[in-house]
């Protein structure tokens, strides 16, 4: 769709490397946005962590997800609680790891990684240990072995609404790891910016103007996960068509998209018994494929509706205000 509006696309081109901003400058574009994500995986920032054997979430799943050879035996050890961490502990069990942990250091309902992952997660054999932390990595001849933690408690609440993690004095212990795969969060990684007179602000960011997305440089914008930080597609959207609008400002346009929005509601003909759909119903649950199924490979889990279990599950949408309150 991008190309058939007339849209180039450039493969194998790395800014920075290939091509600078300066060079596309000069080529006369008057106009460059950056929005190259937040791909980089954060440092744990404990000693040991740059032994063979350890790796960072999102590095170990995009080299799984582009058909390299990526290994996981032994025990694995995930650090962290997000979707990233639980991706990546339900692939290294599929890849055949013999044993699979996550160590998270709040409590389990403070993870930030969806329910129902984390409860497919534990239904097909990974271990969630929680109020844990890793303190530094156990390394023998180079290769990680073993990881030192902590136990922790928690404190007063956070900005977001979540107790602090405190550590707890002399609860230190070892736990054995072949593997470890640190998922503790993304950064955007702005090395091919290479002091272009962009402002990079906390987090690995990049600084813009909140209204026009516009750089602390002439004519480059910034927008999505390089800006907020690691944020989600609906927002990196939003903000590709916020900065399309910025820079047709810029470039001397009046910034308005045509035909932005529909608001024509279409007619359906819709017939049902009321007193049909009036029944309180329970949720149809979602078939996912057995567990004995799901041993190494990867194969689709969530397997979707079939036709009638889909008809239900429309009755009890068409009425939701029905639900109870939780």
């Amino acid at each position: 769709m991008i190309t058939d509006l007339g849209v180039e696309i450039r493969y194998n081109t790395a800014i920075g490397k290939d091509i600078t901003i300066d060079k596309l400058m000069k080529d006369g574009y008057e106009a460059i946005l950056m929005a190259t994500g937040a791909h980089k995986g954060q440092k744990l920032g404990i000693p040991g962590e740059d032994a063979k054997g350890v790796v960072d979430g999102v590095t170990f799943l995009r080299s799984l997800n582009l058909k390299e050879t990526v290994k996981a035996g032994g025990k694995v050890a995930v650090i962290g609680g997000g979707n990233v961490a639980i991706d990546a502990a339900r692939s290294a069990l599929r890849l055949g790891a013999d044993e699979v942990f996550i160590l998270y250091r709040r409590e389990k309902q403070d993870m930030p990684a969806y329910i129902e992952e984390i409860e497919e997660a534990e239904a097909e054999g990974v271990v969630i240990h929680t109020l844990v932390t890793p303190k530094q990595l156990i390394v023998k001849k180079g290769k990680v072995t073993g990881i030192e933690c902590v136990r922790m408690s928690l404190g007063k609440f956070d900005k977001g609404g979540r107790r602090t993690p405190q550590p707890i004095a002399g609860s230190e212990f070892v736990v054995n790891a072949d593997m470890v795969i640190a998922a503790i969060g993304q950064i955007p990684d702005l090395s091919y910016i290479n002091g272009d007179g962009i402002t990079i602000g906390k987090g690995s960011t990049i600084e813009v103007d909140p209204k026009t997305l516009a750089t602390a440089k002439e004519g480059i914008f910034a927008a999505g996960d390089n800006v907020r930080g690691p944020a989600t597609a609906v927002e990196a959207v939003a903000d590709g068509k916020n900065a399309a609008l910025a820079i047709d400002r810029y470039l001397g346009g009046d910034g308005k998209l045509e035909n932005a929005f529909y608001d024509e509601f279409v007619k359906m003909r819709v017939t049902y018994d009321e007193t049909e759909y009036q029944k309180e119903r329970v949720r149809t649950e979602m078939p996912h494929l057995a567990l004995p199924k799901r041993q190494k490979n990867f194969n689709e889990v969530v397997l979707g509706y079939q036709q009638k279990m889909a008809m239900e599950e429309a009755k009890r949408c068409l009425h939701c205000h029905l639900r109870e309150e939780e």
